[in-house]
């Protein structure tokens, strides 16, 4: 079985088995949440997506996202980015490590 193939095996059952689908857009002040979704990448998951910068100034962002299982919170997980400048559209791609999780929830987008 090719790796392609496998990768869309395993995308159907992450979806399938109730991750989430792509969210909506959000905004959190000058950020713009444009999408984020699971993704499988060999044996790891990851929450991509991608945020925009609205804003006049450049910025350090963080997205944290909540890893749930049943409505038990899990843990967190997130990725960062030093600095993104105006206009600029940032890919995030924040790694899941606990097996357990089956739900996601965007718990914050932090910038300073």
């Amino acid at each position: 079985m090719t790796k392609k193939v496998m990768f869309l095996i395993l995308c159907c059952i992450f979806t399938t088995a109730g991750i989430f689908a792509q969210a909506p857009i959000r905004t959190f002040g000058v950020m713009k949440l444009l999408e984020y979704t699971p993704k499988n990448e060999e044996y790891v998951r990851y929450i991509t997506g991608r945020i925009r910068n609205d804003g006049t100034k450049s910025y350090s962002v963080i997205a944290t996202f909540g890893l749930y299982r049943n409505g038990v919170k899990l843990g967190e997980t997130s990725d960062t980015i030093s600095r993104l400048a105006p206009g600029e559209v940032w890919r995030f791609k924040a790694p899941i490590f606990d097996d357990d999780a089956k739900q996601v929830t965007l718990d914050s987008v932090d910038y300073f």
